[in-house]
């Protein structure tokens, strides 16, 4: 172990020696700045500095030298304390005490601490090991600080993509599919947009004089309030309250449930599928699709588009040329001309030319015109206009009774009824065929072998399917039937050509009829007068 060069005074009766002792080990040497403070510190002046020097030069060995002929009294054991700038660490260097002169004790050290200002951090460990093992002119470390905790600060993570960019989807050969454009970020109810880590402040430190170190002030963030979401009780969590899309405008999260596409739907956005309500400024172009879990407001027309909406459907000009639009809700549109409309609700419409339109409530068409010419138009409970049909015969048919999304559901129904029985006939037949051939000892075939393994549980899942199939079948048969309310309403011409039906049960109209009123009673379609 590498230990430094050391001096100690011997007093003699004819003057003042010192013993040089050399380093070992690599230690540092002495040096004459340091031996002539300590000099000056414990009163010896007028030193033979030659002397010195030239003992200093030459630290091979120990080696006694006479500094001065004066005579002073014993020398004790001294130490320097060292305090850092940040004071944050506290060291000692020691020196010897001369022959006669007094050693410290572990008290003594503790007190020359205080007394330089030391009184936090103190290492015990270190000074009981120095008293073990004295070393003379070696700066030894005390006393140590603690440092303030680092505190941290508040940070946001973003559970959404911040910075949407323009990446169309391509198909295999490179060509952007204009359909598909992913310009919007999508979120549910309940979705959580952002997490936020408090700020921490760090415990507050102590140097080796005591002072207190505060830790440093963290950045401290909360969430802001947003529209249509909310803060979660501990500040921590912003929370979507409804189906929408979520951006960053100007580093604040705005959080929309309506999606309002300025211009029109195209190849600029693509089709547009949105968890929320749509607005569009502009038309709808041709062959292109909007859905939305919401509401669809369109203030241009529907160009042979595809529409479909969880809520409402509201088209401020209206639909053309082979428009397909679905509604959960209500449907209006100011006209729907060669289209198809399914609506959960009832369609209000200003004229419906050439078009299938189906209403779980009502058909209303109500304008200057108030037109239905041609196609078909089915509703619940009531179908009014203000025409229908034209001079020139053109087939128009217009019904009411069932709902028309039950009556689909029924005809739907007993086509699969009619596949899921011709499966179940065949299932049957090849299992006794096999059957047989295995009684008859026959080899089968090796399809016919795997064929015979899954038969069972194929038979099982028919047999068990079409017994609720067939109950369906008979409720929505038995609503039908039992639907025979609903009226038609034509406040002017119904023309030769118009089929009216109420309850399954049609009426031809075969001359125009004026301002009446159709709907059952003593079980036939009646017409009168409004």
């Amino acid at each position: 172990m590498a230990k430094n060069a050391y001096f100690q005074l011997n007093l003699k009766s004819d003057g003042i020696y010192i013993i040089l002792y050399p380093p070992t080990d690599g230690g540092a040497k002495l040096n004459l700045s340091e031996v002539s403070d300590y000099l000056k510190k414990v009163n010896v002046g007028d030193i033979n500095k030659n002397a010195l020097e030239n003992a200093l030069d030459f630290q091979l060995s120990r080696q006694e030298i006479k500094i001065s002929g004066k005579t002073i009294p014993p020398v004790n054991e001294e130490i320097a304390v060292l305090i850092s700038d940040n004071k944050m660490q506290a060291s000692v260097k020691c020196y010897a005490a001369s022959d006669e002169g007094k050693r410290l004790a572990k008290g003594d050290f503790l007190k020359k601490l205080s007394d330089a200002g030391v009184k936090y951090g103190v290492m015990d460990e270190v000074i009981d090991e120095w008293l073990q093992n004295r070393r003379y002119c070696t700066v030894i470390p005390v006393a140590q600080g603690t440092p303030a905790e680092t505190s941290k600060d508040a940070g946001i993570e973003y559970l959404f993509n911040r910075s949407m960019e323009f990446k169309p989807a391509m198909d295999e050969r490179g060509v952007i599919d204009f359909h598909h454009l992913n310009l919007i970020v999508h979120v549910a109810e309940r979705d959580v947009l952002a997490v936020l880590t408090p700020a921490y402040e760090g415990e507050p430190g102590t140097d080796v004089c005591g002072d207190v170190i505060p830790s440093a002030e963290p950045v401290k963030l909360k969430f802001e309030a947003v529209q249509n979401a909310e803060i979660s009780d501990d500040g921590c969590r912003l929370i979507s309250r409804v189906n929408g899309h979520v951006e960053m405008l100007r580093d604040k999260i705005v959080l929309h449930n309506l999606y309002v596409i300025k211009g029109d739907v195209g190849s600029g956005t693509g089709d547009v599928e949105y968890n929320g309500s749509v607005k569009i400024t502009g038309d709808v172009r041709e062959g292109y699709s909007v859905k939305a879990s919401g509401d669809i407001f369109v203030d241009g027309v529907v160009e042979a588009a595809n529409i479909r909406a969880g809520g409402k459907i509201i088209l401020t000009k209206g639909a053309h040329s082979g428009g397909w639009l679905k509604a959960g809700g209500d449907v209006v549109s100011k006209f729907i001309e060669e289209c198809t409309v399914v609506s959960g609700g009832s369609v209000t419409s200003g004229a419906i030319l050439h078009s299938s339109v189906s209403a779980s409530e009502s058909v209303i068409v109500d304008d200057q015109k108030g037109v239905i010419l041609g196609g078909e138009v089915r509703a619940r409970s009531l179908i009014s206009a203000k025409v229908v049909g034209a001079v020139s015969g053109v087939h128009t048919l217009i019904e009411v009774g069932p709902d028309p999304a039950v009556v689909d559901e029924y005809k739907n129904l007993k086509k699969l009824i009619a596949v899921k029985l011709d499966e179940q006939l065949k299932l049957h037949q090849t299992s006794e065929h096999i059957q047989r051939k295995i009684q008859r000892r026959e080899s089968l075939k090796p399809e016919q072998t795997e064929l015979l393994k899954s038969l069972p549980q194929q038979i099982s899942m028919i047999d068990i399917e079409m017994p609720e199939l067939l109950k369906r079948r008979d409720e929505l048969k038995m609503t039908i039937e039992s639907s025979n309310t609903g009226k038609v309403v034509v406040r002017g011409p119904v023309h030769d050509g118009t089929k009216i039906v109420i309850s399954n049960m049609p009426y031809n109209v075969n001359s125009t009829i004026l301002y009446c009123q159709f709907l059952i009673s003593g079980g036939e379609i009646k017409s009168y007068s409004i």
